[in-house]
């Protein structure tokens, strides 16, 4: 099944060098022009715009001169000079996004090396919108179509996505039945739009031949939505379980501080490889922890809930590993080489 998702398409995208360089002609301080013919012949009529130009066009020639250096080592090693070329324009192609999420995967990116993968941009209320000023809110579909613009035309090889989660919460269903049905019934169809959002966020990526990465808590209603359930009936998706207390989860204030919590989560993907790092379980008894140091797993609720909505560091380095992990077996990701194959 995995076999069926394809490399990402690829794209040239050329950045060219720019150079902020310019050539000043200096006059002496009585206003005299002392300068030789020949420099009147090759300044005088140069103008900063011309300098630039003719900046850019040598700079690029070295590039290109670079370059062309390169393939003909890799020819002479054997290696194929096409792929050397292929991986320039690929650059761009190693995003990884986060939607309904602040920079956490992303931010982690930039702490670790040896991935081959670009930090993208994080779509969340926590974060800005450059060209107003005002946060992603991705309950106005003005921005989800802007996200969506960004999505097609950056084509992000990962985008993981953890969109709001109270509503569909165990304690939130069961205490649903002693609210109102109607405001119930309303705050789900706000929820519903988030997930759906998501949802066709992720199968543009599957149709697209790249991959996502979807986080929910294992018990919550969200997994019986029609918008969820209809992703899992694609062949190449799939969803595991792990509990966070595994990958670091734990308390980080009061005097519980250190104390596990649990937090079963769900994970859903098209990369098996990425599910691969996301399984780890908790094997204690009777509410112990497994983890190394033990301890007693804390209930999340109040600040603990909300403190525990962060990844810990553990987990997004497991999630970047897994990442890492999918391109080598899908051979977009070589160990020793840069950039990305098809």
């Amino acid at each position: 099944a995995a076999g069926k998702l394809q490399s990402p398409g690829h794209r040239a995208t050329v950045n060219e060098a720019g150079g902020d360089t310019a050539a000043s002609a200096r006059q002496n301080a009585d206003g005299t022009n002392e300068q030789s013919s020949h420099d009147d012949e090759t300044m005088g009529a140069v103008t900063v715009a011309e300098l630039k130009r003719r900046i850019n066009h040598v700079q690029e020639k070295l590039v290109e001169k670079e370059q062309d250096t390169m393939v003909s080592i890799l020819a002479v090693l054997g290696a194929d000079p096409r792929s050397f070329r292929r991986e320039k324009k690929q650059a761009v192609r190693r995003l990884v996004s986060e939607i309904y999420s602040p920079p956490r995967v992303t931010e982690m990116l930039k702490h670790m090396s040896n991935h081959k993968l670009t930090p993208g941009l994080a779509f969340d209320l926590t974060t800005i919108d450059p060209d107003d000023g005002m946060p992603w809110d991705l309950s106005l579909e003005e921005k989800q179509n802007k996200v969506l613009k960004k999505m097609r035309r950056e084509k992000p090889l990962f985008v993981i996505g953890s969109p709001p989660c109270t509503r569909f919460s165990t304690w939130q269903y069961l205490n649903d039945v002693k609210r109102d049905p109607a405001i119930v019934k309303e705050e789900h169809a706000r929820a519903k739009v988030h997930l759906q959002f998501a949802a066709q966020v992720y199968r543009e990526q599957v149709e697209g031949g790249r991959f996502f990465l979807h986080e929910h808590p294992e018990f919550g209603t969200s997994w019986n939505e029609d918008s969820i359930e209809a992703l899992l009936e694609i062949e190449e998706v799939s969803r595991v379980r792990a509990d966070q207390c595994q990958y670091g989860q734990s308390v980080n204030h009061g005097p519980l501080e250190g104390s596990p919590v649990k937090k079963p989560t769900g994970f859903m993907s098209n990369a098996p490889q990425l599910l691969e790092r996301l399984k780890l379980k908790c094997e204690g008894v009777k509410g112990q922890c497994s983890r190394p140091e033990g301890g007693k797993h804390v209930t999340a609720s109040d600040r603990v809930a909300r403190d525990a909505a962060r990844y810990p560091p553990r987990l997004c380095r497991a999630i970047i590993r897994g990442m890492v992990d999918e391109m080598k077996s899908r051979g977009i990701h070589r160990v020793g080489e840069e950039g990305l194959h098809a």
